[in-house]
């Protein structure tokens, strides 16, 4: 039986990786994203089902349910997660050759680490990822710009904390993007250490966005809610610095610095009074 110490060593060590997807039909995913640990398919699809097989000698789960919304679909696989080190990905991503390598030897060299942010290769689209060149320790005001699949995590430390997605926040919810941000910041308010690592572990297909339809109204809106749920202390200053810091934010939306800031102010107390409920 393997103990917290010798989990922590990086000994006895097994990763899954939880996988959100949609309207599955067989199990072909999971040669296409190049799976090479166990895994949980989450697929929202049109019926209520569970799976349960071998591939390629490695254990994998399919959930098939009838509903929607990214969060709820993460938390659903992440609910039934077993192993040690768990990993997250989006049905567009391939990984890398020895990518359980490349994730156990991170957690090697880095024991004290809970959860550990790796790099993507990104294909298509114009949002520039953040690159890992260094070990570094992610703290508030750097964690703002990675999203799920480059994250793999210590599952002891985020169930100890009970820590999960956000069900209002991300595709198919109210809001239409963000559960990635607010879940690496309720790790950081739980006190959680979290890393960088300078190694490519998955290749990404931005081309299309299942969200991202351009620096709209919609966008400032749900920027601004993001920001509320974040923090709704600072979240006037979350605001102000993401346009400051970003103008083609507000120059591509045609709105002007103010009115951008109007739109995501407005978005601050909609989600507000969806806490008065």
């Amino acid at each position: 039986i393997c103990t917290t110490l010798f989990e922590r060593s990086g000994m006895c060590m097994n990763i899954q990786i939880l996988i959100a997807s949609m309207n599955q039909t067989d199990h072909s995913l999971l040669e296409k994203m190049h799976i090479q640990t166990d895994a949980i398919v989450g697929n929202q699809c049109n019926n209520n089902s569970i799976e349960q097989f071998e591939w390629n000698g490695y254990s994998v789960k399919y959930l098939n349910f009838a509903e929607r919304g990214v969060g709820l679909n993460r938390n659903n696989t992440l609910l039934r997660a077993s192993a040690d080190i768990v990993s997250f990905a989006d049905e567009d991503v391939v990984l890398v050759d020895k990518y359980k390598e490349i994730v156990s030897r991170a957690f090697k060299e880095l024991p004290q680490a809970d959860a550990i942010i790796f790099n993507t290769i990104n294909i298509g689209g114009n949002r520039a990822r953040r690159i890992n060149h260094k070990v570094k320790r992610v703290r508030f005001y750097n964690a703002l710009n990675y999203d799920t699949s480059r994250i793999a995590v210590r599952l002891n430390s985020i169930k100890r904390e009970n820590i999960t997605f956000h069900s209002c926040f991300g595709g198919g919810t109210r809001y239409s993007s963000g559960e990635d941000t607010l879940f690496i910041g309720d790790m950081l308010k739980a006190g959680l250490k979290i890393y960088t690592y300078p190694e490519y572990v998955l290749t990404a297909d931005s081309s299309s966005s299942t969200w991202f339809r351009g620096y709209d109204e919609k966008y400032l809106h749900d920027k601004g809610a993001l920001f509320c749920a974040l923090s709704k202390r600072w979240a006037l200053l979350l605001c102000i610095q993401d346009l400051i810091r970003h103008p083609y934010i507000y120059k591509e939306s045609g709105t002007g610095l103010f009115k951008a800031l109007k739109i995501m102010r407005k978005g601050q107390k909609h989600y507000k009074s969806l806490q008065s409920y």
